[in-house]
């Protein structure tokens, strides 16, 4: 009986270390691509060539970022990347990110690179609800734009504020718009609830009110957002 009782007893401190072990993963991986995501924007709009007007910023609902995502083939196909979507609420606040995956498709933006950093722009209400599918294919389900940077006329904004997402991505310090077809995105919800250590609804984060308590690397995503789009 008392080495049944032991067993039982090592197993459940087994168990709770791992559990430990698990969630302290899950935030050192979050924190790195938040921390990677909040550059990138940072960089981005900080080089007068490389920037993104800003009123795209202010009329998104959602921002994605993917750093380094990995390209398995130079000129086609086989992409993979882990990245974060950040919504914001009704009121144009900027709610708690989630964590999604990248994988497959074909990019346009083809210059030798074995990765490249990817930001999309949601500017719809619509192209968030498909998020909550169990996969959403960009240029498929949903209709990509290629972004301009640096000084855009006032025509052409207007005109990309009219897609659905519009697309950018970084690769060996070239920052330009980027054509995509075929790439789907998929929510990574063990890693997102690892994060925060809780059940997560994707639906109401992303489309209602988020109960998230947003950790340090997080406010200073928001802060960097709210920067150049308030």
């Amino acid at each position: 009986m008392k080495r049944l009782i032991l067993f039982f007893v090592l197993a459940i401190f087994v168990f709770s270390l791992q559990s430990v072990s698990a969630k302290e993963e899950g935030t050192a991986k979050g924190n790195k691509i938040i921390g990677k995501a909040t550059s990138i924007i940072d960089e981005v709009m900080k080089d007068p060539e490389s920037r993104i007007p800003k009123s795209i910023f202010q009329k998104c609902e959602a921002i994605a970022v993917f750093p380094n995502v990995l390209k398995a083939s130079f000129i086609f196909g086989g992409q993979f990347g882990e990245g974060l979507i950040i919504a914001k609420d009704d009121a144009g606040n900027w709610k708690s990110p989630l964590f999604f995956t990248m994988s497959g498709g074909s990019f346009g933006f083809q210059i030798g690179a074995k990765s490249m950093d990817i930001i999309f722009f949601f500017m719809t209400k619509d192209g968030i609800k498909a998020l909550l599918n169990e996969k959403t294919t960009l240029g498929m389900d949903l209709a990509v734009a290629i972004g301009e940077v640096g000084d855009v006329r006032d025509a052409d904004i207007d005109l990309l504020l009219q897609a659905e997402i519009i697309s950018y991505a970084k690769a060996k310090g070239l920052f330009a718009g980027i054509s995509v077809k075929g790439c789907a995105i998929t929510y990574a919800e063990k890693f997102s609830q690892s994060y925060y250590d809780q059940e997560i609804s994707k639906r109401d984060v992303l489309l209602g009110e988020s109960n998230l308590k947003n950790p340090k690397k997080v406010k200073d995503l928001i802060k960097t957002l709210d920067k150049y789009s308030k």
